[in-house]
């Protein structure tokens, strides 16, 4: 399913524009939770997009920090004109929470999620080839709670099975200074973020490119053109 999710649902991994189709490395960036209607299911792939959503503190915070870690200062602006990004998007948890909730009620809805829907939605993720196959790093931003450690604990498991590095930070959903969050950010995986941003820009366009936008902000495919 590329970019297929319904309103009701949240993409288990969001990717940017013509992103799924192509063969560069993927940095797969791990948050929390979903800000949105508790009531959506996460499952599968969709697209995100800055059109629809400019001023997402988590989206912004993680192209500031790979800028600063590639010296790439033109690196957002590159992959919005390109249509396509190595920077892909998931949660540990599967449950959607409103950003507008208590702290202790986000706790409690965390706390509920049973086990069984954890593990499926972590396997999912790692069911998705497309993106899968291609990750060159994982990083779990902001997930050291004990309420994320068996959804992490699963990701370390999967991530182990195929070689795949993982980078623990801060989290990017707040405030902190840059420079802050850049030195919470493991030195030992610094050369592979900088190794899959010069893959991305030493690779080809994509000649699939799609519109930009998602399912949020573009009109349903039969209704375009009119």
């Amino acid at each position: 399913m590329r970019g297929a999710v319904c309103s009701r649902e949240q993409p288990a991994i969001a990717y940017l524009g013509s992103s799924i189709d192509t063969s560069f490395p993927a940095i797969l960036v791990f948050g929390r939770e979903y800000n949105n209607n508790p009531a959506n299911s996460v499952r599968g792939l969709g697209q995100y997009c800055f059109r629809c959503s400019p001023r997402s503190l988590f989206w912004n915070r993680t192209y500031r920090l790979v800028a600063r870690l590639s010296g790439r200062d033109d690196f957002k602006a590159t992959c919005i004109v390109r249509h396509e990004s190595p920077i892909m998007f998931s949660n540990v948890l599967p449950r959607p929470i409103p950003n507008a909730a208590s702290a202790s009620e986000k706790r409690r809805l965390r706390a509920a999620i049973s086990p069984d829907a954890l593990v499926q939605h972590i396997d999912g993720i790692f069911s998705i080839d497309a993106v899968i196959n291609r990750l060159h790093l994982i990083v779990l931003s902001g997930v050291d709670d004990a309420v994320f450690r068996s959804g992490v604990a699963r990701i370390r498991q999967r991530c182990g099975k195929r070689g795949v590095s993982i980078a623990e930070i801060a989290y990017l959903g707040s405030r902190q200074r840059s420079d802050a969050l850049e030195a919470s950010f493991p030195n030992r995986h610094r050369a592979r973020i900088r190794a899959a941003i010069t893959s991305f820009y030493q690779a080809r366009r994509n000649s699939k490119l799609q519109q930009t936008g998602c399912l949020r902000c573009l009109p349903p495919a039969a209704e375009r053109g009119r």
